[in-house]
């Protein structure tokens, strides 16, 4: 009997760790498949915003093929100094924005922009590798900075140099805010306000809530092949008194459906505040001459 008692415990040990096992392995299945949705869905996040950009670099290219001229029609002046020593070229620049709209001017700093080029001006072939640069900026004084350049022992002529792309920041003439009521967790508010910047007409379409993020849908009116291709930097804050900035200088929107993401939100305040910072026009590096004498 005591034998038969000693089986049955046997046989019902070895039942439960069994089922330990099988639990364990469906627990760590379902761990790794949220990994990799997780990572799935990381991964292609970050493959739109790729193409988003790539359109948006197609786009403004071909809005405004002369990025310097775009400068000189907003006022801005661009000075530059080439200087070739200690085994390096530097371009050193200012960009200074006149009476104007502009506040400020800035290298667009998105990972997947276009990189300053140095090359022969008759036959297009580069000349050096863009190696880095660094630019700076305080309010009422220009942006300065330098792009460098892999080292060479002279400068062939004519060469000449291509920026990084610009961001030139155009500031209202007036305040453009509106409030909004959230409704609900999730949905949209249509707005449909129309207003005009330096010139250059929008729309903000609507603002769409949902449980961890807000977005701003607007549009640019004003043809991009008359002026340019402009995104807009807004503030949204809610009653709370917590704010949040656009992040068009970190990606650039789809520009056929531009959007203004915040994320993450967690606040759900019933009543939102949206305010345009700025329209932002996105042009292709000027190209300027460079000589070292």
């Amino acid at each position: 009997m005591r034998c038969g008692a000693t089986f049955a415990s046997s046989r019902g040990a070895g039942a439960g760790g069994i089922l330990l096992v099988l639990l364990i392995g469906a627990a760590f299945a379902v761990s790794q498949y949220a990994q990799d949705a997780a990572g799935r869905a990381y991964g292609e996040k970050q493959e739109q915003q790729i193409r988003e950009e790539r359109a948006a670099v197609e786009a403004f290219t071909k809005a405004s093929p002369d990025g310097l001229a775009r400068l000189k029609e907003h006022g801005v002046a661009l000075t530059y100094q080439p200087v070739l020593g200690d085994g390096r070229l530097l371009v050193k620049y200012q960009l200074a924005p006149g009476d104007g709209a502009v506040e400020k001017v800035t290298l667009m700093r998105s990972p997947w922009r276009p990189e300053a080029r140095l090359y022969d001006a008759t036959t297009g072939k580069k000349l050096s590798r863009y190696v880095g640069g660094g630019s700076g900026h305080r309010v009422g004084e220009p942006t300065a900075g330098y792009l460098q350049f892999e080292p060479m022992s002279s400068l062939p002529g004519p060469a000449e140099v291509q920026f990084p792309p610009l961001f030139v920041y155009l500031r209202p003439e007036s305040e453009l805010r509106w409030q909004v009521e959230r409704p609900g967790e999730e949905g949209d508010v249509l707005l449909g306000e129309r207003f005009t910047v330096a010139g250059v007409e929008f729309e903000v379409e609507r603002v769409r809530f949902s449980a961890g993020s807000v977005e701003i849908a607007y549009r640019q009116i004003t043809d991009p092949a008359q002026v340019g291709l402009h995104f807009l930097s807004v503030r949204l804050s809610d009653r709370m008194g917590s704010t949040w900035m656009g992040d068009t200088w970190e990606h650039l929107p789809d520009p056929l459906r531009p959007v203004d993401r915040f994320e993450p939100i967690s606040s759900f305040s019933q009543t939102w505040s949206i305010e345009v910072q700025h329209a932002v026009l996105a042009i292709p590096g000027p190209i300027v001459p460079v000589e070292v004498k």
